[in-house]
């Protein structure tokens, strides 16, 4: 009888996690795909790295909420992210691979000579699972080799189970 509820149990320690984690994987990749449609409206040829890249997640500072200022953060403040900020331990989060049935990962032959490249951090959902950020980073690769661009933070908000964007707010140029 043991052997049996222990294998119930070690069965639930898997099948549980793997389910929440398929509902998050919905909401993330809705996240992605919004930041990616909102640079398609304006016909940017982008090519989509396919993984995403945490250390971008360092241009943001989790640990001192204290270094936002001004409009940046009165927005934050009325759309009650400084809470959900707070919350957030970036030492638990991986990078993943972006993997859609859509069109979440741009095709690079689609856009051959593009030379805008867009890498996002992992994105981050709220416990309650309705609020969400990420970070992406696009640059432009010159013909000489050098980089320009910069890092945008996005804000999202689960309003009737659909991610609405709230906040857009770049965080540093980059020469």
């Amino acid at each position: 009888m043991k052997k049996y509820i222990l294998f119930i149990s070690v069965l639930a320690f898997y099948y549980l996690p793997a389910q929440c984690q398929g509902i998050k994987k919905k909401d993330i990749l809705e996240v992605h795909q919004l930041v990616i449609d909102f640079h398609k409206k304006y016909k940017l040829g982008i090519v989509l790295r396919s993984t995403t890249n945490k250390n971008i997640l360092k241009e943001f500072e989790f640990n001192d909420l204290n270094t936002i200022s001004g409009n940046f953060k009165k927005k934050l403040e009325e759309n009650d992210l400084i809470d959900f900020l707070n919350e957030i331990d970036t030492s638990k989060i991986r990078d993943y691979k972006l993997e859609s049935k859509g069109e979440l990962v741009l095709d690079t032959t689609k856009y051959p000579l593009t030379e805008h490249k867009l890498t996002f951090s992992p994105a981050i959902i709220s416990n309650d699972s309705k609020k969400a950020m990420v970070l992406a980073k696009i640059y432009i690769v010159t013909t000489y080799g050098s980089t320009s661009g910069s890092i945008m933070a996005w804000f999202f908000e689960k309003i009737d189970h659909k991610w609405v964007m709230k906040i857009v707010e770049t965080l540093m140029y980059l020469d």
